[in-house]
């Protein structure tokens, strides 16, 4: 059946009363906000993120203003509408759901308002206000690392003097007899010495100790923007599978990869400068020797059968279609989604691939056993599996449009029925 068609600071806190639900209190740029950090099951925090909002969010340019660009200007008819300003609007507003002042800058949902109707609420920031604090906080730890280095000039300084004073006792030892007098006095001039080089070395100790502190805070907000930029990427990719984008690279870049192995936290989100406006929509455009796969994997399960399509066309023809391939396969991986020792399993190579040919269907049929209509059996062993699009040569430019893995077990069953 193949087929080739057509500056984070934390105020003082209350104590939590629960363990499994604390309220983290933020101040971003002079502006209050609240993140809500849970240890229940991870699965509960996607589930939340489908219920806000089931659709991608509308990118709007800022919050003030009137027009399509401005979300204050927006009326949403109904519960989960999601949108986004991007962090080029710095500004702040009073939040009509909540009545608090928040960023302009975040994602958003709509939500009943007191009263009657619906507003957008604003429900988590993007992360980079965040890292800008971090970089605050290494600025002043680089400061103090300056104070440190004046402060030991200084111990270096009173070093010399205590050598002078030492070079003039000898001097008047040789040259009077009462030397025990003038010994006295020298050890006593010493004495104050070495008591400022103490204080001085005090002075260094406290302030290695406040770099110490400053350290320790660096890593806390450092850790804490992870954490948002975590919760961030984990509603963009229920967001997305929710609303069928995840099938879609250029829609949702985030949800593919050029990585092959690993679960899908483990490969590096697809560069959103791939993504290209095209008659078909949103694509990932490719050049040269290039690799674009779902970040999800597959389990093979035996006695099933799965159809895995993409639809790809030429954006440039390459000088020799023979060695710019374009080919469609799977790689195995083992339960812990390791690659296995085995070649990747080449479903569909395209080698005349032109621009005339339009959209074009890459698509295959595989099982785990041979049968009807059946047109590639997976390897022996097989636990999960990754799809990829590959490209080869460096000449051409070719755009993927989706990436699709169905399990057609039913319709292989029907089909061997008649």
């Amino acid at each position: 059946m193949s087929n080739t068609g057509a500056g984070v600071g934390s105020p003082n806190l209350p104590r939590a009363s629960l363990v499994d639900e604390v309220m983290g209190h933020h101040v971003v740029g002079g502006v209050a906000t609240t993140v809500r950090i849970t240890t229940a099951d991870l699965s509960a925090q996607v589930a939340e993120a489908i219920a806000i909002d089931r659709t991608a969010p509308k990118v709007y340019a800022t919050w003030a203003g009137s027009g399509a660009l401005a979300l204050a200007a927006q009326t949403p008819g109904a519960a989960n509408l999601g949108a986004q300003i991007p962090d080029t609007d710095t500004g702040t507003h009073v939040d009509p759901v909540t009545g608090l002042t928040v960023a302009n800058a975040g994602f958003y949902a709509s939500a009943p308002k007191v009263g009657g109707g619906f507003g957008y609420q604003w429900i988590a920031p993007t992360g980079l206000a965040q890292k800008a604090a971090a970089t605050a906080l290494d600025a002043e730890t680089a400061a103090r690392i300056a104070g440190d280095a004046d402060l030991s000039a200084e111990v270096a300084d009173l070093d010399g003097r205590a050598s002078v004073a030492e070079a003039r006792l000898s001097s008047v030892e040789a040259a009077n007899g009462s030397a025990f007098l003038r010994l006295s006095g020298a050890e006593t001039r010493l004495l104050g010495v070495e008591a400022a080089t103490a204080a001085a070395a005090a002075e260094i100790s406290a302030a290695r100790g406040g770099e110490a502190s400053l350290d320790a805070r660096a890593d806390a907000v450092e850790a804490r923007v992870a954490a948002v930029e975590a919760a961030a990427a984990l509603w963009r990719a229920a967001t997305a599978a929710a609303s069928g984008l995840d099938e879609r690279p250029g829609d949702a870049p985030w949800c593919f990869s050029a990585d092959l192995a690993g679960a899908f936290d483990d490969k590096v989100p697809l560069d959103g400068a791939l993504v290209r406006e095209s008659a078909d929509g949103l694509v990932v455009e490719l050049q040269g020797e290039a690799t674009v796969s779902p970040r999800r994997v597959w389990r093979l399960e035996p006695g099933r059968v799965f159809t895995v399509t993409a639809a790809v066309r030429r954006a440039v023809d390459p000088v020799d279609p023979a060695i710019d391939a374009v080919e469609l396969g799977l790689v195995a991986l083992t339960s812990a989604k390791a690659l296995m020792p085995i070649a990747p399993v080449v479903l569909v190579r395209s080698e005349n691939l032109f621009a005339i040919d339009g959209r074009v269907l890459l698509s295959a049929t595989v099982a785990g056993e041979a049968g009807t209509d059946i047109d590639v059996v997976w390897p022996a062993g097989v636990v999960y599996a990754a799809v990829y699009v590959r490209t080869f040569g460096g000449t051409h430019r070719t755009q993927v449009e989706t990436i699709r893995v169905e399990d057609t077990t039913m319709l292989a069953l029907v089909a061997g029925a008649l």
